[in-house]
């Protein structure tokens, strides 16, 4: 049995929580704050607070209305039934432009729903919506990058890798001083000296089949943190269920540990048949030891 972390982000007694609280739990991993709450059916959105960014608005809680980039896997209402409360409290609260990058199918269905809203509700959202195009990068800061990926559900749905690019010495300069390279600085052969390279920070996989697990890039398997659904823990749901349903089961995400070369695994999106005090043991009984210390539930 392996040794794991569990984080809970959300109280038992989710119904008696205002909006405005904001001493909710964080799960910090890798240098990272990961706020929210996921809970299969009902709501998820992960804010990863120091990318200014968040996952999915199935949920609504002050780190996820202060993130300005928004990132929807798909049209599901627990993955975006919170989207209009988020721009119409970000309105009421003066806050600037929120950013929304969807499935290129939910573009124009999106984009409708929102300017009805806005007529119905005789209000204006500062927002605007991007299509965000499987394996294409997008450039969301100077060093950062976010790139969707198609995965297996319905309707159609992707999930995103964060990259941030960094500048290194190349190896044959790396002898060389800080005098020497402030000296150099502002010469044509300056940009030489360096190469840049690309590293995954994040990478968020919601709702999926196991082909969805292995058509992943690889740069979400090697990410710092990968978070996965998992939404089925043992055989409590038939598994042709599950699969009618198009998710995972903890046996899936199990039998591919390997390909993950990163800091942190977390597991997310659990279904409701499993109580918050279930998900640790169960999950801990089937997790190889030596996973136990990188492995996290987010509850």
């Amino acid at each position: 049995m392996g040794i794991l972390r569990i984080a809970r982000t959300c109280p038992p007694d989710r119904t008696t929580r205002a909006i405005g609280d904001g001493d909710m739990p964080n799960l910090s991993l890798a240098g990272y704050t990961l706020a929210g709450e996921s809970v299969a059916g009902i709501g998820t959105a992960i804010a990863v607070r120091e990318l200014r960014l968040c996952f999915d608005l199935g949920h609504l809680s002050p780190p996820i209305l202060a993130a300005s980039n928004v990132f929807i896997s798909h049209g599901h209402t627990d993955h975006c039934g919170e989207l209009l409360n988020y721009l119409a409290t970000r309105a009421l609260e003066s806050r600037n432009l929120a950013t929304l990058f969807v499935p290129p199918s939910l573009a124009a269905p999106l984009s409708s729903i929102l300017s009805e809203w806005q007529k119905m509700a005789e209000s204006k959202f500062d927002y605007r919506i991007v299509m965000a195009c499987p394996d294409a990068p997008i450039p969301l800061r100077a060093s950062l990058t976010v790139t969707p990926f198609s995965l297996f559900h319905r309707p159609d749905t992707q999930g995103y890798v964060v990259e941030e690019s960094v500048r290194k010495l190349r190896p044959e300069f790396r002898s060389l001083t800080p005098e020497d390279i402030v000296q150099r600085k502002g010469r044509p052969d300056f940009d030489e000296l360096f190469e840049i390279r690309s590293r995954a920070l994040v990478a968020y996989v919601p709702d999926t089949l196991p082909e969805g697990l292995d058509a992943l890039p690889e740069t979400a398997w090697r990410s710092r943190i990968l978070l996965v659904e998992a939404s089925f823990l043992d055989d409590r749901k038939p598994l042709d269920a599950v699969r009618a349903g198009r998710h995972l089961v903890l046996d899936d995400i199990l039998a591919r540990l390997g390909r993950f070369t990163g800091e942190h695994l977390v597991l997310f999106h659990f279904s409701r048949i499993y109580s918050p005090e279930e998900v640790g043991p169960l999950v801990a009984s089937k997790l190889p030891a030596q996973w136990g210390g990188r492995v996290v539930c987010f509850l």
